[in-house]
């Protein structure tokens, strides 16, 4: 009978410690992983609106020299609101997309051809030019030069065309299945606890101490040695803007997730202490 007392607690005692990994991964996901605000609040703060404005214009003065046009009627297609409201909806869409909210990742709509069209149309006609079949053709042709110029500058992030490869559904799925499913791990938990405290009385908090201690410095010394190390900062990134994006992006979620595990740690403390003061009671 106590063998088999003892051997319930060592299964109980496994499952919370795996369960308490699901609960983190979950929170995590909810929290870093699927959290547009996340994202783009890490964008604003290296100011890279800004960065790919200027890419943009940079790269629209080289095409209105290639073209022998006034860099003056480029200049005004892009600003950084329009920017940032282009990157915002492509987050929160690629975010969508992992949650099923919708069936496909969010596209380049730019539509800027038609506008450079019109305004390189007027530029030539106010020169004294007559807009033939061949100049249509070259003006149509930048239009859509400068479009896709434009469009692979903002949607730097842009999954689109990856809906039917095999890994990126395997991750929407896993993704999303830990996202939606923090309910379960939390019904386990609840399920595990009580099988533990009426299995074991006396030892429950001090099983639960342990545990709790164990999960949380898994959890968090690995991460915090990664995060300390700075290992991710030799990061192969051309532009140092973004590398600083994805720098920050990735220690912000591996600090949260060292963070989680001393969380798990301070309860270990805590159930430790009220063990310990339960005995002192007791006796």
């Amino acid at each position: 009978m106590r063998i088999l007392k003892k051997l319930t607690v060592i299964l109980i005692s496994l499952v919370i410690f795996l369960d308490l990994f699901a609960i983190g991964f979950s929170v995590f996901v909810k929290r870093r992983v699927l959290n547009a605000e996340y994202y783009l609040g890490v964008f604003k703060s290296n100011n890279l609106y800004i960065h790919i404005k200027d890419l943009i214009l940079k790269d629209l003065k080289a095409v209105a020299l290639e073209n022998n046009l006034s860099s003056d009627i480029l200049n005004g297609l892009v600003d950084e609101k329009m920017i940032e409201d282009n990157i915002k909806r492509l987050t929160y869409g690629t975010v969508d997309y992992f949650l099923k909210v919708e069936d496909t990742l969010p596209k380049p709509n730019l539509s800027l051809a038609q506008v450079v069209k019109r305004d390189v149309e007027d530029y030539f006609v106010k020169r004294g030019f007559k807009i033939n079949s061949l100049l249509k053709n070259e003006i149509e042709g930048i239009g859509d030069e400068i479009n896709t110029l434009v469009e692979n500058h903002i949607m730097f992030l842009n999954l689109g065309g990856l809906e039917n490869n095999k890994y990126l559904i395997f991750a929407r799925d896993v993704l999303n299945n830990v996202y939606r499913n923090i309910n379960i791990y939390i019904m386990v938990m609840l399920i595990s606890l009580s099988v533990l405290f009426l299995t074991s009385k006396q030892d429950a908090l001090n099983v639960l101490s342990a545990v709790f201690e164990v999960a949380g410095i898994t959890l968090s010394v690995p991460l915090y040695t990664l995060y300390f190390m700075k290992y991710i900062q030799n990061i192969s990134i051309g532009d140092e803007i973004y590398k600083k994006v994805v720098v920050d992006l990735l220690n912000g979620s591996i600090l949260y997730l060292a963070n989680l595990g001393v969380f798990l740690i301070v309860l270990g403390f805590l159930f430790y202490l009220f063990s310990e003061f339960l005995n002192k009671k007791g006796a």
